[in-house]
């Protein structure tokens, strides 16, 4: 699987399956991934691992979909929305966020580069956090400015 399209298109069918161990397979063992929940990139497999399983076990009703996508070269972008329901514990920014209950819908952008075998080797993240922590009850509501 050496097209980036077909990498990213298998991720969200894994990531909606909750299959951790099929999405770590789309993943060089050296891969980077940044995403604005972490203080810094992670680096390596077993890293991305632990940061995406601890997030599929706090949502278990995860679903991922892929509203455009763009390729370039070895490279895919891909707006995104998603949606769940955090039942399970999440590591966030400040610590732990206790299970809410509360269903989260996000839009943001993923960006993945592939390396010649299809594998992830970088992965970039974008959404807003703010609502994100909001939606969970993890921050206050932002008051609108007068």
């Amino acid at each position: 699987m050496s097209n980036p399209e077909q990498t990213a298109k298998r991720w969200v069918e894994l990531f909606d399956k909750k299959d951790l161990r099929g999405l770590m397979a789309l993943y060089s063992e050296t891969c980077v991934n940044a995403q604005p929940h972490l203080p810094q990139p992670i680096k390596g497999k077993k890293a991305i691992e632990e940061d995406l399983g601890g997030f599929l076990k706090a949502f278990p009703d995860a679903r991922f979909t892929a509203n455009q996508t763009v390729v370039s070269g070895d490279t895919i972008a891909m707006e995104w929305t998603f949606t769940g329901s955090q039942t399970g514990p999440l590591a966030g920014p400040g610590g732990t966020i206790q299970p809410s209950g509360k269903r989260v819908t996000l839009k943001g952008a993923e960006f993945f580069r592939v390396d010649a075998q299809g594998l992830i080797v970088d992965e970039r993240g974008y959404f807003d956090l703010v609502s994100f922590l909001t939606q969970l009850g993890a921050m206050p509501q932002p008051q609108a400015s007068h």
